[in-house]
């Protein structure tokens, strides 16, 4: 089971949103003193020395003794106890503090809806390749969930959901830190994953939580550091201003999850990424859903991602993530054959790429967008160029270290490639899509790790079973590794999905540089049955 809340007299203790309550309103309490309550409540059973408390709410640092009576005295007053009856936190003679009141613990079930993110942990720790690429960093490292809004307030959804990716770039660009951003972690937010299993899955020490509400036109945000480690809650904020002021309050914030994160970080005046004025909110309330859309990876949900981008460019034509967004659409339009004149719709994309690239030179995606379009046009050189940018400008961005990963190993960058696709599947362990595998398999097979290459290939089409390339670079592996029954079968798997593909087009399925590597595919290919 996993603890929500406990209430006590007049007061509830709210875990999930940092809050405590009075009479069902909300109490501004310092996170020391929060934590402090929380502590003594959640080991109520038991004395809590004053060593336990330096410990769990000071972090291990030596404190005076006054400046730990005076957090109790807070902590008393802010539950409506005082230091002389003492009816809830006890003051026990030369022993420490037990809380003696009677508490109400709220519990929710652990999730363990099949199929749901319980299950596909524990499918995804079983991942021999997701293992490979693991292996934690030297450095600090921290996973940014997804907000979460306020329940019963749909539209806050889209605002939380980018508030905390802008977040998580802000950590990443600092350098001093490796930050899984919550794209990778989104759909097990919110089910009730244990924060140490969460963050064993994910090879982090930290992790980040986020609760936004609004209130009429106020925006309040709470912020929840957690070692992962010994639990301890080693960080907790609150920020409420008005809506079109709270960027500003999202990088006080950045700054000081810094500054706790690495005692050896220097002290540096970083530039605000979150500069979205009040009259571009609309417009990239549509990005989001654009982006929703778009990761679906099919012919109809990138329709509805061009819609909706298109529909934020009406709102703000200066708006450079929504032009980003599109420039993908219009990519994935003409390189998936959804599109009747391939190379128009492709250099349409290159347009858009260049649009949001004038607009703003520090976006990453609009530069990994560039170099996928790059890539398709053959121009190889510019497109491994314009990956490096893309992961410079975010670290934390999983998909542009993707795509970065694609570039090198069509470029025949082989050790680079293998680097940067494991660290992208790093970055992203939970939801990685097709082409993630698919960038490490190429990697693998060029380095002639052919097992590697057939694993990352069946990753990739159990993520999605109709994708061609994925299909022919199983069986290339499957042919190299002498396995020609398997190898024929997926072959004809691919005819049954494209009864008109030929070794002659592969070129279309694989931009490679090397023609010599293309001519080595068809050959194998055409040997287990692709026509010529």
């Amino acid at each position: 089971m996993t603890q929500t809340a406990f209430r006590f007299h007049d007061v509830e203790i709210d875990l999930h949103r940092g809050e405590l309550l009075r009479a069902g309103e909300p109490c501004s309490v310092e996170p020391q003193v929060f934590h402090l309550i929380v502590h003594l409540v959640a080991n109520r059973d038991r004395i809590v020395s004053v060593d336990e408390l330096l410990d769990v709410v000071w972090n291990g640092r030596i404190v005076s003794d006054a400046t730990v009576l005076s957090r109790i005295s807070a902590a008393r007053s802010a539950i409506g106890d005082n230091g002389r009856e003492q009816r809830l936190i006890r003051t026990i003679r030369k022993r420490g503090f037990r809380f003696v009141g009677p508490v109400e613990p709220v519990s929710a079930d652990e999730f363990k809806t099949a199929g749901g993110p319980a299950d596909r942990i524990h499918r995804l720790q079983a991942d021999q390749i997701v293992d490979r690429a693991s292996e934690p960093p030297g450095i600090a490292s921290v996973a940014v969930l997804s907000f979460e809004p306020s329940a019963g307030d749909a539209d806050l959804h889209y605002l939380a959901a980018g508030l905390a990716a802008e977040v998580a770039t802000e950590l990443a660009r600092n350098g001093s830190m490796f930050v899984i951003a919550p794209a990778a972690t989104a759909g097990v937010i919110g089910q009730q994953v244990e924060v140490r299993t969460m963050a064993g899955l994910l090879g982090v020490r930290y992790v980040l939580r986020g609760y936004v509400a609004k209130i009429n036109q106020q925006i309040r945000l709470n912020l929840q550091l957690h070692d992962a480690i010994d639990l301890r809650l080693v960080w907790a904020e609150r920020f409420q201003g008005l809506l079109r002021d709270l960027f500003e309050f999202l990088d006080s914030t950045v700054f000081k999850i810094v500054q706790r994160l690495s005692a050896e970080l220097p002290q540096i005046e970083r530039q605000r990424a979150l500069r979205l004025p009040e009259d571009q909110l609309q417009a990239y309330e549509y990005v989001l859903r654009g982006d929703y859309h778009h990761a679906r990876m099919t012919r109809d949900g990138n329709n509805r991602a061009i819609t909706m981008y298109q529909r934020a460019i009406g709102l703000d034509q200066t708006f450079a993530p929504a032009y980003a967004g599109l420039a993908w659409a219009q990519n994935h339009e003409g390189n998936q054959g959804w599109s009747e004149d391939r190379e128009t719709a492709i250099g349409e994309a290159f347009e858009t790429a260049r649009k949001a690239l004038t607009l703003d030179r520090r976006l990453a995606r609009a530069h990994s967008v560039m170099g996928d379009i790059q890539l398709w046009r053959r121009q190889h050189r510019d497109s491994v160029s314009s990956g490096f940018k893309a992961v410079e400008c975010d670290p934390s961005h999983a998909d542009s270290r993707m795509v970065y990963a694609y570039c090198l190993s069509m470029n025949g960058e082989v050790d680079k490639a293998l680097k940067q696709s494991r660290l992208a599947l790093r970055h992203n362990p939970l939801r990685a899509n097709r082409i993630y595998y698919s960038a490490l398999g190429h990697a693998c097979f060029n380095n002639k790790d052919y097992s590697g290459a057939r694993k990352a290939a069946v990753e990739g089409i159990r993520r999605d079973a109709r994708h061609r390339g994925l299909r022919l670079l199983h069986a290339a592996a499957l042919a190299k590794l002498g396995e020609f029954d398997g190898a024929k079968r997926e072959a004809t798997a691919v005819l049954a999905l494209d009864p008109d593909l030929r070794c002659s087009a592969l070129s279309n399925i694989w931009p490679y540089r090397s023609k010599e590597r293309i001519e080595e595919f068809a050959e194998m290919l055409a040997d287990c049955g692709l026509p010529p």
